[in-house]
């Protein structure tokens, strides 16, 4: 009996740490992804800051927004946001304008952006 006991006991033991290690080891739907908290669209100023996966500015409400310093001509964006789209606004050289739609958990590499405006349609319409 002793022995049946002990055995229960190392098994209940076992059964606690994998379970512990299950839960420990789960990533919550709100996990940051590239550094970046959901539901935000981030940008990443310089080449560093993507790969340490180290955001300088994100933003979360809808509509039109001027970017900022942190944010203007940053080297990547990355929309967090499931099911919205984020349409950014660009300036080239010399001076020639466009809008692109960055979807649902998509990156874009990009330069020259001056304004978001996050939609609550992943097609950015």
């Amino acid at each position: 009996m002793q022995i049946m006991k002990k055995a229960l006991a190392a098994g209940a033991t076992v059964a606690l740490v994998t379970t512990t290690a299950l839960v420990a080891g789960a990533t919550p739907a709100s996990a940051a992804v590239y550094g970046c908290a959901y539901p935000r669209v981030c940008f990443y100023k310089t080449r560093a800051d993507w790969l340490a996966a180290r955001p300088t500015a994100s933003y979360r409400d809808y509509g039109y927004q001027r970017l900022g310093s942190a944010s203007t001509n940053a080297y990547a964006i990355f929309n967090s946001r499931g099911d919205d789209g984020a349409k950014y606004y660009s300036r080239t050289p010399p001076g020639s304008e466009s809008t692109t739609c960055l979807g649902p958990l998509q990156t874009i590499f990009v330069t020259y952006a001056y304004a978001l405006d996050i939609r609550n349609d992943p097609g950015c319409r």
